[in-house]
């Protein structure tokens, strides 16, 4: 029989420190946990966020998909509606890791500075690999993604709100990967200035 078991947990037991967490399984198995050959069909998301100094909030997240966690070779157990994925938005055989800081210095300005990387490994959708739990995980890196910036948001009055910021990125990998996950104009190194108004939040 298939099978597919959610986890979900989330603490603010600590003073100051929210921490949470996810996992998706599917055909998971005691025996693939302690060997190298074989991976249980797994995703799962970790994370914190902590207000260490006054008006500053820090967090960090971490994500990891097993290759094919969400395909099936059964469509009807496929995780997905209507052909969308509802796993993690880098679907499976992916990684990525989130860090990010909130300051507000005044009640109506919010300054939030972020770095984020993501890597993925073949679809093995495309290729037809099997059996599934041994495919090596995130070997080799066909997609790699690094991105940093900065947003200011400044409330001018109630409900209006004006941004400005910037993200530089640096997107690389292969052609027909690059193609799919990322809009040809952020290929290689590119930086976005962001400026913008508001109503409502």
């Amino acid at each position: 029989m298939n099978s597919q078991i959610f986890f979900s947990a989330s603490s603010r037991n600590l003073k100051n420190f929210h921490f949470y967490g996810s996992v998706f399984l599917d055909e998971f198995a005691f025996d693939r946990m302690f060997t190298s050959e074989e991976h249980n069909l797994v995703s799962y998301k970790i994370g914190t966020a902590m207000i260490l100094i006054p008006n500053t909030r820090i967090w960090a997240e971490y994500t990891w998909s097993n290759a094919l966690t969400f395909r099936h070779d059964i469509p009807t157990t496929t995780f997905e509606s209507n052909q969308y994925n509802l796993g993690h938005y880098l679907e499976d055989n992916a990684k990525h890791f989130y860090l990010g800081a909130e300051y507000r210095p005044l009640r109506t300005l919010n300054i939030r500075v972020w770095y984020s990387h993501a890597e993925k490994g073949p679809d093995h959708t495309d290729l037809g690999t099997e059996p599934r739990p041994e495919i090596p995980p995130i070997d080799p890196i066909i997609w790699e993604s690094n991105s940093t910036g900065i947003l200011a948001t400044y409330q001018l009055i109630n409900d209006l709100y004006i941004r400005l910021g910037y993200e530089y990125r640096n997107v690389t990998g292969e052609t027909e990967y690059l193609e799919r996950w990322t809009p040809e104009e952020y290929h290689g190194k590119t930086g976005t200035f962001r400026l913008g108004m508001n109503f409502g939040f």
